[in-house]
């Protein structure tokens, strides 16, 4: 079988997907930490999910907040070489 990825914005998302995840397991790259204006991330109910599915995660997983990649974004300085 062929490995899957999925590649989605901020947590939440895999709440629509929960059951191609359970089917495919993918490994799953999170852009932002879901925290949205509130600076309280939802990874770890995302990580649940994930874990419950038998998913692994991907080496990008909520590295930026919401709030850091919409001001990068808004100001133009985002660039593969933000570490």
């Amino acid at each position: 079988m062929k490995k899957i990825a999925l590649i989605m914005s901020h947590p939440g998302h895999e709440l629509r997907l929960y059951r191609f995840l359970e089917i495919y397991q993918p490994r799953v790259y999170v852009f932002t930490d879901g925290s949205g204006w509130t600076d309280q991330s939802r990874l770890p109910s995302t990580e649940k999910i994930l874990k419950e599915a038998k998913c692994e995660k991907g080496n990008v997983f909520g590295r930026f907040s919401d709030k850091e990649i919409y001001e990068l974004i808004l100001a133009k300085k985002w660039s593969p070489s933000i570490k």
